[in-house]
């Protein structure tokens, strides 16, 4: 008999005691202790006076409406609308009292209110996480944006841009190493959404990071590994440990020593001209920022650039038309008939990509409409009621309010034929002639587009995530001509492909989509032609 044989004779008898034990302390402590809770909370939460009625559809004890929640959360949120005159009601995940706000009131108050929080409301809601209940999570998520508008101001991202154009051009380049007029294929979210990371990186993120290939992988590799193990058992059991939470632990924890290592050398005398350098100078909270341009840039991001591609290979008019707007921008700013499209494109300004490119703007708004779904989520956290304008209704201390984006992006009075790819819904009728407007300006019903917020919280990143993307898409429709494939290249004729609409945050979709391109021609002067 040898040592192990030994050990496990004597750890035996106590093997399922033991199993027991653990069984007991992180699952039914936990879940009994929800239990109790969500009972007084619920009985406290109905006894709110105003709050909206109760939307009683697939209520469970305990869970409350936590599966409709996850599974058909768009089907959920639409038909709770449609049951209440006002457009509000209420509901419950697990024992959080949720406020959604289907009508104009509610929309007003949603985002209009200065007493509901945006950052205590996210993090308990949609990451799966435990806020501080306090103005500390508001104050951070302050900082946050004082600190990259600072960063994003134009004269740094003009002086960001030649290192940006060689990130784009090197991508371009390594495409272009296909045969001339022969269709290769890509997945989107594998190849532009890797080169936004990139992107947004140079502008707010560690330099460390981008100085070789292997380096650059494992932070995304890390990064998308935190951000896909969001656990919704710990929206509704905020104490109990899941796996998946533990993934996101784990993965925290890689970026979080990455983090740490450079911050080390840079503390030892090791400067850089980069985002990291400014909040080391400002003294400011660094793997709070990171982690904060990591989840709230990246992903929306790099999604909307790689659903962008996607519907412009699935739209061969709206792909002309973008391309014949990038045409004419190479035309007016080509300093001589040999001068290449390529280098026009990286010679521009950062005012002219930001003016002259109204069509491609349009079609990145079109884009997050159509490929943004999910709800936001703010909390009552003010100490008193919120009142929902003139419906008689409020948000109840403590409660959350949660506004779905289908209440107005998939609304046919305000966005015809709202499933349809459609730039020209932000352009004048001259939309060759390339004037752009803001829709918001010209609809009687306020926040009627919300996909880069509205009222009182702006997205910092607006600026850039358009700048950025539209240099990408720029350089993609100079080169190439896009079309819908099958994984081997095989041209298909599918229906349009959009995102999962009971998903709950703009998103790769599960099944991956592939698009073919080839090389477009270059004759000797320099311009494009088929």
């Amino acid at each position: 008999m040898n040592q192990f044989d030994v050990v496990r004779g004597l750890v035996r008898p106590y093997a399922w005691p033991l199993v027991a034990f653990m069984l007991l302390l992180f699952v039914l402590v936990p879940l009994t202790v929800s239990s109790v809770t969500f009972y007084y909370g619920q009985k406290l939460s109905s006894l709110s006076k105003g709050a909206p009625a109760h939307w009683s559809s697939s209520h469970l004890p305990l869970l409350g409406s936590a599966l409709p929640f996850f599974q058909r959360r768009r089907g959920m949120f639409m038909e709770g609308r449609g049951s209440s005159a006002t457009g509000n009601f209420s509901f419950f995940v697990g024992r959080k009292h949720i406020v959604s706000l289907g009508g104009l009131d509610g929309r007003k108050t949603f985002f209009e209110s200065k007493n509901l929080s945006v950052s205590q409301g996210a993090i308990e809601l949609l990451a799966g996480l435990v806020s501080t209940n306090d103005d500390r999570e508001d104050y951070g998520a302050q900082d946050f944006i004082k600190s990259f508008l600072t960063l994003t101001r134009p004269e740094i991202l003009a002086r960001k841009l030649p290192v940006l154009t060689d990130d784009i051009r090197d991508f371009s380049q390594r495409l272009s190493l296909a045969p001339a007029r022969q269709w290769r294929v890509i997945n989107p979210f594998e190849t532009v959404y890797p080169l936004m990371f990139k992107l947004i990186l140079r502008v707010v993120g560690v330099s460390e990071w981008l100085e070789d290939a292997k380096t650059l992988d494992r932070a995304l590799w890390a990064f998308c590994g935190f951000e896909s193990n969001c656990s919704r058992t710990r929206i509704v059991f905020p104490s109990l440990i899941t796996l998946t939470h533990a993934k996101k632990l784990f993965f925290g924890a890689v970026l979080y020593m990455a983090i740490e290592k450079v911050v080390k050398q840079r503390k030892a005398g090791k400067r850089r001209d980069d985002a990291l350098q400014f909040l080391l100078d400002q003294n400011k909270d660094v793997v709070r920022f990171l982690f904060s341009v990591l989840m709230s840039g990246i992903t929306t991001q790099g999604c909307t650039a790689s659903w962008l591609t996607v519907f412009l290979a699935h739209s061969p008019a709206w792909q002309a038309l973008c391309r014949a707007e990038v045409d004419a921008v190479v035309a007016k700013h080509r300093a001589n008939p040999s001068q290449s499209a390529d280098d026009v494109l990286e010679g521009l300004s950062l005012q002219t990509w930001e003016s002259e490119f109204p069509v491609t703007i349009a079609s990145f708004r079109e884009t997050i409409r159509l490929a943004m779904p999910g709800a936001m989520f703010r909390k009552n956290a003010s100490g008193a009621a919120i009142p929902i304008g003139d419906t008689g209704e409020v948000v109840p201390d403590g409660a959350y309010a949660s506004f779905h984006l289908d209440n107005v992006h998939m609304d046919s009075a305000l966005y015809p034929d709202p499933a349809t790819f459609n730039p020209g819904r932000y352009l004048t009728p001259e939309v060759n002639g390339g004037s752009y407007e803001d829709l918001n300006l010209k609809q009687e019903e306020p926040h009627t587009y919300v996909g880069w917020g509205s009222g009182r919280h702006l997205c910092p990143g607006m600026r850039l995530a358009k700048w950025e993307t539209t240099m990408v898409v720029s350089r993609l429709l100079t080169n190439f001509d896009l079309e819908p494939s099958d994984r081997n290249g095989s041209e298909v004729q599918v229906p349009f492909p959009g995102p999962d609409r009971n998903g709950y945050r703009l998103d790769k979709p599960k099944v991956p989509i592939f698009i073919r391109y080839k090389a477009r021609d270059v004759n000797v002067g320099g311009s494009l032609g088929e």
